[in-house]
């Protein structure tokens, strides 16, 4: 399940510890894509990470950093879109 940015505060050290996983979606072009985690710092936010971004594809700055959790009935991760 991919969870809006409703939280500015979510810390990478956050993200980890409640078993989500960090990804980001275009607002241009819709794509969306799981991130490696480990390339941030245990207190930045997804507010900060977001800021730092760009689509891979579209090269657009309009991203958002989202925290993804597996989805509660198959336990699988949602797929990424490209």
């Amino acid at each position: 399940m991919i969870s809006s940015n409703d939280d500015d505060t979510l810390t990478i050290e956050r993200l980890r510890a409640e078993g989500m996983r960090l990804g980001v979606v275009c607002g241009h072009c819709h794509r969306f894509r799981y991130l490696n985690d480990s390339r941030f710092a245990d207190t930045e936010t997804l507010a900060d990470i977001a800021k730092k971004l760009t689509c891979n594809r579209c090269r657009s700055t309009d991203v958002e950093a989202v925290a993804v959790s597996r989805d509660p009935k198959s336990g699988y991760w949602p797929a990424e879109r490209s």
